[in-house]
């Protein structure tokens, strides 16, 4: 229940803090209001200076762990000093009002200059967005994140001095927060300024955060309007997730290079691709010497490379090449996990020699090894507790499925008598051992298959379809990563999502292997130069010379078949492209609908749906060799016709 010192109305609550704080304050009026707080002008009574009480919200100021959070908070605000941070003087609790006590700015925020003049000159802008960078810079290095860079909390005083306020109160809030209080609709943060990591809900972040947040406000200050709008708090953190902002040159093309790059880079999704730090941004603005941002770069097709191996193995094999992140491999490298391992493998090998032994009547110690059964299960269990499963002890991937692992080991048994089997068991486990290599190596922690932007592998191997198999690769990686942030028992409800998203990425590769493989066997002689060689010969038709007839109609008949062939490996190449298209756009909508998910706008049911139909459709796709088939016999006859006299 609400304390009941807490009035309800702002009339009953304004004369409840004028009784409470009398003594040392006298209250002026109220000059803000948030979901954060509401704040008074008042003037301190003993040392004769105006100051801005910011109070909790009553809403919020009888739960208990939201009240000492954010009193700790702001405790560890107040050790902030920097010209371009507004100081905090005292933090305090009395008769249910919490509180801390600030400097008042003589000024206006950012946000009430937004609303008045809208776009604002880029020198201002920059001047701005330093002395935020600068303050940032500062509290990050004594581990404060805002966590709540917006307009409103951007102050600008009558002498032009910028200064930034309310530094940990979103943490305190979101942090003291849990379902009850979402549940009151209490604004938590703002939505149109959060990075994509908060958006995702994840506790932990980064100053990188803060930088993505003034990121667009930069994109506001200089635009006059912001990079996303939506109508609903769900759509717009969809969009700061999944969609690119448009470039800022686009509204604004006479803006300085190394400005329009700054802003594009604070607004990148991955944190690791914004600056390194406030400080860094900071030095960079005031240089003007800011690399080029990737969305302002002009598009280029990858380079060609020499073919490299693709992380995939031979058809009917399983998927060892699954994406693996950091933590996972952390789990891996677990010094629990690694006791575990270690003390199961003479476990396994006592088992089988046990069954063997018992089998011929040698000895029986089967019993015993049922006793030791039983002690590995215990600690199996007591990993489980912690947070671990088989998959960390077998070093598998999280999307890999237990049925998959035992496929594997029954294709290990088979490949004991069938050659064919034991080439791809061999072939699986040369990759699993690359892929072991690398990791230990320290030198991935995403698919061993390259992004065209970090190597030109990609690019060699699929062709001018390797952005699409980036695309696919990058929205399968978000899908199991977003699903893994998920409580347990939602994972369990969407467990096939995974399966779906890893069959659809592989439909992908494949598709774009095979038109990758059509565009470098194109044949060398043009279809027009086909065609007019026909015309050609057509015209030269001579029934008097019998010989030269007859070398004319087998020429024509070759250079018709040839064009026949041509035009059915065109029609089969546009059908993979639209297969191609299909798949890659329905993992996008898969990944889509695990933001909306998380966003809280999704179902269960929808997601389950979709990945069902994802499977249906990866089913369906054709990949049969008939273009290779194809493509060989039209060399075939080039190679037979070059030998020809």
């Amino acid at each position: 229940m609400p304390d009941p010192l807490i009035p309800a109305s702002d009339s009953d609550l304004r004369a409840h803090v004028e009784r409470v704080l009398r003594e040392g304050y006298e209250v002026d009026r109220e000059i803000g209001r948030g979901g954060m707080g509401i704040v008074y002008l008042a003037r301190d009574r003993r040392l004769k200076r105006s100051v801005a009480i910011k109070l909790l919200p009553p809403e919020l100021a009888f739960r208990g762990e939201i009240r000492s959070r954010f009193l700790r908070e702001a405790e560890t605000a107040a050790q902030l000093g920097h010209p371009n941070i507004v100081p905090i003087f005292s933090v305090d609790e009395r008769e249910g009002l919490v509180f801390f006590v600030m400097a008042f700015v003589d000024g206006e925020n950012l946000a009430v200059r937004l609303h008045r003049e809208g776009a604002m000159r880029e020198e201002e802008v920059r001047k701005i967005l330093v002395d935020t960078a600068r303050a940032l810079a500062y509290a990050h290095e004594r581990g404060v994140v805002h966590r709540d860079i917006k307009p409103d909390n951007i102050l600008i005083d009558r002498d032009g001095r910028v200064m930034v306020t309310d530094f940990g109160i979103a943490r305190a809030i979101t942090e003291g927060a849990d379902a009850r209080l979402t549940a009151t609709g209490t604004a938590i943060g703002t939505p149109a300024y959060m990075s994509p990591e908060q958006s995702m809900g994840e506790r932990e972040v980064d100053g990188r955060s803060d930088l993505y947040s003034l990121g667009v406000v930069g994109y506001q200050m200089l635009t006059g309007d912001l990079p996303f709008n939506a109508s609903s708090t769900p759509a717009l953190l969809v969009k700061h997730l999944s969609e690119a902002p448009p470039p800022i040159t686009e509204r604004c093309p006479d803006l300085s290079p190394d400005l329009a790059s700054a802003i594009m880079i604070m607004l990148e999704k991955d944190p690791a691709d914004r600056f390194a730090s406030a400080t860094a941004l900071a030095n960079a603005l005031e240089a003007r010497n800011v690399p080029q941002a990737r969305a302002l770069a002009p598009k280029a097709r990858p380079a060609a490379a020499a073919p490299q191996p693709v992380a995939s193995v031979a058809m009917g094999a399983p998927d060892v090449m699954s994406a693996v992140s950091a933590a996972e491999i952390a789990k891996w490298d677990d010094p629990r996990v690694r006791a575990f391992r270690k003390s199961a493998g003479p476990w396994a090998f006592f088992g089988v020699a046990s069954i063997i032994l018992n089998l011929f009547g040698i000895v029986d110690f089967v019993g015993l090894w049922g006793l030791w059964t039983i002690f590995v299960a215990w600690k199996y269990a007591k990993l489980w507790t912690d947070g671990f499963d088989w998959r960390h002890v077998l070093r598998e991937p999280a999307d890999r499925m237990f049925f998959d692992v035992v496929a594997e080991w029954a294709d290990a048994v088979r490949a004991l008598w069938d050659p064919r089997k034991r080439g791809e068991v061999r072939e699986r486990d040369r990759l699993r051992r690359e892929r072991d290599a690398a990791l230990v190596g320290g030198a991935i922690s995403r698919p061993l298959i390259a992004r065209p932007g970090a190597s030109p592998a990609m690019g060699s191997a699929f062709g001018s379809h390797a952005a699409v198999v980036q695309e696919a690769q990058r929205n399968r990686e978000d899908i199991v990563r977003l699903l893994q942030t998920l409580p347990k028992r939602d994972q369990q409800q969407l467990r096939d999502v995974p399966t779906s998203a890893a069959a659809l990425y592989g439909k992908v590769e494949a598709l774009a292997l095979n038109l990758a493989d059509i565009e470098r066997h194109q044949p060398d002689a043009p279809k027009a130069d086909v065609d007019a060689e026909i015309a050609k010969l057509e015209s030269e038709a001579n029934p008097l010379d019998v010989a030269g007839s007859e070398e004319r109609v087998r020429r024509l008949a070759l250079l018709k078949r040839q064009r026949r062939a041509w035009a059915d490996v065109g029609s089969r190449a546009a059908s993979l492209r639209d297969k191609l298209e299909s798949c890659a756009i329905a993992l996008q909508n898969m990944r889509l609908d695990v933001i909306r998910l998380k966003a809280g706008s999704q179902t269960f049911d929808h997601i389950t749906s979709i990945a069902e139909q994802a499977v249906v459709l990866a089913r369906e796709v054709d990949t049969a060799m008939y273009v290779k088939d194809e493509m060989a016999k039209l060399d075939g006859r080039r190679a037979g016709r070059a030998r020809r006299p």
